[in-house]
């Protein structure tokens, strides 16, 4: 077969393509080794994906360079790009074959086909921006057209989503509405799981001209710095010239090693230092290792790891429900810091252990 055959094999189909586990069912019977790796790029995926027990291992591409630390060549691992029999499944949206068939210098390419449901597209035929308006619009117009019977209505697509960026002038993230890629689109689709009409709230020739092919990979828009620091660690100190399947630009890079160097994490010349080292052995980012180092110096490590929990979590820990906004905002004010957001967050995780224990004090006391 041309899996057995071949050192390395492309896969690609629709971004809702639902083969990845009979794919890996498939490797599992037929290779013999003690563990199969397969890398997901978030760490919720992973979690999900992996059980207690199996011969899948299943984890993320940050874990897989931390082993990259302590066993350079994979030696504790069948997997070896010095071995013949190294076998290496790349699974990916239609869009992005040509990328990894050139970046992959031997192997095959197979395409999945997607489900058999058919989904109509409908366009707008001039643009306009009251999505709302014309969502509730387009909602009562299928009402009102279509014929006896239940209609079911999952979501309405204004081919926008919150876009993260790191910007390495300003040396920050910038989140902003963006439209999504084509991919995503496709994607968004199919969601419902059945054949339908999917009504897109822009027009054809947006999604011919503004969105792109598929959706940038999160190395092009991210910050380095974590990543030049574990990649200096295995020894790789030429990080610009890495051949990376997606290259980022030469400024992200300039930007990560410039602020690896005022943490005191690489020489003037880029060595990595010792408290690099030390600072690579922890899966935080590197300006929370920084921070945690200081907080222990100075007797304030609870307050530091408090506030590096609430900023890891995608939601902000005060919230603004849309409804009741005015009074959510009049309620934080008794948590405010004006000279940080950080202490503003950890004054309200504060209130809420202390809103918990008294909880717990009551209860207690009524039993």
């Amino acid at each position: 077969m041309a899996f057995q055959e071949s050192f390395s094999t492309r896969l690609s189909g629709e971004i809702d393509s639902d083969h990845i586990d009979q794919i890996l069912n498939f490797v599992l019977f037929d290779q013999h080794e003690p563990a199969i790796a397969c890398t997901q790029s978030l760490r919720n995926n992973a979690i999900s994906a992996a059980g207690d027990t199996s011969r899948l291992v299943y984890m993320t591409d940050v874990r897989l360079l931390e082993l990259a630390k302590s066993d350079v060549l994979f030696q504790k691992h069948s997997a070896v790009t010095s071995r013949l029999d190294l076998k290496v499944i790349v699974m990916s949206d239609t869009a992005n074959v040509s990328k990894f068939l050139g970046y992959f210098e031997r192997g095959v390419h197979f395409a999945i086909p997607s489900d058999s449901f058919q989904v109509d597209i409908r366009w707008l035929l001039d643009p306009d921006p009251n999505f709302l308006e014309l969502a509730v619009h387009t909602a009562k117009h299928i009402h009102e057209t279509t014929g006896d019977g239940d209609i079911l209505i999952f979501l309405t697509d204004s081919g926008l989503a919150i876009d993260t960026r790191f910007n390495p002038r300003a040396g920050i993230e910038i989140q902003s509405m963006a439209p999504i890629s084509q991919a995503e689109a496709r994607y968004r689709a199919r969601q419902a799981g059945r054949s339908g009409v999917c009504y897109r709230l822009y027009t054809k020739s947006d999604f011919d001209e503004v969105l792109l092919p598929t959706v940038l990979p999160p190395i092009l828009v991210s910050d380095l710095s974590e990543l030049v620091l574990q990649l200096k660690v295995i020894g790789i100190n030429d990080v610009a010239n890495f051949d990376f399947v997606d290259k980022p630009h030469p400024e992200v890079f300039l930007r990560a090693l410039e602020d690896l160097h005022a943490m005191g994490y690489l020489t003037d010349v880029g060595v990595i230092t010792e408290r690099g080292h030390k600072a690579a052995r922890l899966p935080v980012h590197p300006l929370w290792y920084n921070a945690l180092e200081r907080a222990h110096e100075l007797g304030c490590s609870d307050e530091i790891i408090t506030i590096a929990a609430t900023k890891s979590v995608r939601n902000y820990i005060l919230t603004r429900p849309s409804a009741t906004r005015q009074a959510a905002d009049l309620a934080h004010q008794q948590f405010s810091c004006p000279m940080s957001d950080h202490i503003t967050g950890l004054n309200a995780f504060h209130a809420y252990l202390d809103t918990e224990a008294s909880s717990d004090h009551s209860d207690a006391l009524q039993s």
